[in-house]
């Protein structure tokens, strides 16, 4: 299993018994180490192609690595990598459509859910408080994301609410 630590701002891996726990990327003293990462806090695996996708909410970025904490990319970010001037703003949760080739995260600070392709690439608003084509005046801080692909939902937490919210992949159907 993969989990990150927000509290001494690392990603770690262990065998689902908690045996052979290893830090893979963290600020220093580590095999993969990386100073910049900041309170990272969602994370999916793309086991095929060896990736693990991960947020970083103070640093406004979604990064990509190798499942052994290699090679780290800016995959989305408000400033600074390949994909820029995207509404990223406090991404928290993230999930992964492999089928499709797309990722999905909530923004906490901005009341918004995005989604882009793996790269990157194909950025959009999906639903969002207030600024896009599926408005909903009631979301607030959102956190975790889970898909449902085969039957075309997502399912999102709305912290402040107490609610977990329900709408279709396009953002419509709000429950």
């Amino acid at each position: 299993m993969y989990s990150t630590d927000t509290a001494s701002d690392r990603i770690v891996r262990a065998d689902l018994d908690g045996t052979n726990y290893e830090d893979l990327i963290c600020n220093s003293g580590c095999t993969n180490n990386d100073s910049s990462i900041t309170f990272p806090r969602g994370i999916a695996l793309e086991r095929a192609n060896g990736h693990m996708y991960w947020t970083e909410v103070l640093n406004d970025r979604i990064v990509r690595a190798n499942l052994d904490g290699t090679v780290h990319q800016d995959i989305i970010c408000q400033a600074g990598c390949s994909n820029i001037n995207v509404s990223v703003d406090g991404p928290s949760g993230i999930a992964l459509d492999l089928a499709n080739g797309h990722m999905y995260w909530t923004n906490h600070s901005s009341q918004r859910i995005s989604r882009a392709n793996l790269d990157g690439t194909g950025y959009q608003d999906i639903i969002c408080k207030s600024g896009c084509a599926n408005n909903n005046s009631n979301l607030n801080n959102l956190l975790g994301i889970a898909l449902d692909l085969d039957n075309g939902h997502i399912y999102f937490t709305d912290e402040f609410g107490d609610r977990i919210v329900r709408v279709n992949l396009d953002g419509t159907g709000h429950v």
